[in-house]
């Protein structure tokens, strides 16, 4: 695959919409605002400590990657009026190497 200067691959541009991260006890949550875009061309990708947000738009592909806090899972997904929410278990390493 090639990619330009900036690391994108062809065919792929870089999706800049307003991130807020919150992070509760054992939760974080995320909250992207993507005005415009419909349910069915988001998907989610989670790695550790980030997620991947790709939106395909015809023959458009966005992507955002939100570097997160090490979170174990996706709990909980929501999409409503333009705004994607996902709540994410914490990581439960972190939780233990900080008690001791």
């Amino acid at each position: 695959m090639t990619r330009d200067p900036d690391g994108i691959p062809p065919g792929c541009a870089v999706l800049d919409p307003p991130v807020q991260i919150t992070e509760e006890s054992r939760r974080i949550r995320v909250i992207v605002g993507l005005p415009g875009v419909a349910e069915e061309q988001i998907r989610i990708d989670h790695r550790e400590k980030n997620l991947v947000v790709t939106i395909h738009d015809g023959g458009t592909v966005l992507k955002k990657e939100i570097v997160i806090p090490p979170a174990e899972r996706i709990v909980k997904r929501r999409f409503f009026d333009g705004v994607l929410e996902i709540s994410l278990e914490k990581s439960r390493l972190g939780s233990r190497n900080e008690d001791r």
